[in-house]
C-alpha cells in the first residue's frame, strides 16, 4: 500500500532527494526491501513527474490491502488519470509462456495510449514478483533488459523495473545490477558502468538540466553478464 510519510522536522529542508539526479529517458533498477520502500517510490515519481507526464504500473500486487490509508496525491493522480495500473503477468504469458519482449510490447502500448490522451511523457514501472521462481524466465527478462537501452526507446519515456532483494539470490541481484543504468536502493541512485559524454541525451522535467550517457564495453558485452 502507498501512503503519505511526510518528513520531520528540517528533515524536508535538508535531505536531498534521489530523484533529483534522475532525468527523462533514464532507466533504472528498484532494488527494494520493504512493501513501503517500493511504494514510497510511487509517490516520489509522482512528486518528479511533470503535469504532462503519466505514471504507469505494471503489476498483479497492486492494493493488496484495500482497507489501508493511502497516499492523497496518489489518489488525485488516479482521479485525474496520471496514474494506472495495468495487468502485468497476462500479458507476458499470452501465448502460454513467458515472453519477455512483451513487457516492452506493454510499455509500447501504454505509450500510445497516453500521447492520444494528450502527455508528453510516461514512466513505466514493473514488478514482475513471479520471476523468482522461473529462473528461466528471470534470465530471459534480464538479457531482454540487456538490449533495452541500445534499442531506441524514445527519449521522453522512463523506466524502474521493480525488484525485491529477499526474493533474488546474490547471482540475480548483480544481473539485476549490470544490465541496468542506474540502481535505486535505500533511497540512493547510482549510475552503473555509464560514462557522461559530451552530448545531451535527457533532460530533466523541471529544468534542473541534462546529462549525456555512453555505454562502457563492459555493459553492452552481454556475454559478460
Amino acid at each position: 500500500m502507498v501512503t503519505d510519510e511526510p518528513l520531520h522536522g528540517d528533515e524536508r529542508l535538508t535531505t536531498r532527494k534521489w530523484y533529483e539526479d534522475l532525468r527523462v529517458g533514464d532507466h533504472a533498477a528498484h532494488i527494494y526491501h520493504s512493501k513501503a520502500d517500493q511504494g514510497r517510490v510511487i509517490i516520489d515519481m509522482l512528486n518528479w513527474m511533470d503535469d504532462e507526464s503519466r505514471l504507469v504500473l505494471i503489476s498483479d500486487r497492486w492494493d493488496e490491502d484495500p482497507g489501508q490509508s493511502r497516499s492523497r496525491l496518489l489518489d488525485a493522480a488516479i482521479e485525474e488519470g496520471r496514474f494506472i495500473v495495468v495487468p502485468a503477468r497476462r500479458p507476458l504469458y499470452a501465448s502460454g509462456r513467458f515472453r519477455a519482449e512483451a513487457l516492452r510490447d506493454v510499455i509500447n502500448i501504454e505509450r500510445d495510449r497516453a500521447s492520444s490522451e494528450g502527455y508528453r511523457g510516461l514512466v513505466a514501472i514493473w514488478d514482475l514478483e513471479w520471476l523468482k521462481d522461473e529462473p528461466d524466465d528471470f534470465e530471459a527478462h534480464i538479457i531482454h533488459q540487456s538490449t533495452l537501452p541500445l534499442s531506441g526507446l524514445p527519449s521522453n519515456l522512463t523506466l524502474i523495473g521493480q525488484y525485491k532483494a529477499s526474493d533474488l539470490t546474490t547471482q540475480q541481484l548483480e544481473r539485476v545490477m549490470r544490465v541496468n543504468q542506474l540502481v535505486l536502493e535505500d533511497g540512493k541512485l547510482a549510475r552503473q558502468f555509464w560514462l557522461v559524454a559530451n552530448s545531451t541525451m535527457g533532460r530533466s522535467p523541471r529544468g534542473r538540466g541534462s546529462v549525456g550517457m555512453t555505454w562502457t564495453s563492459e555493459t553492452a558485452n552481454i556475454d559478460n553478464l
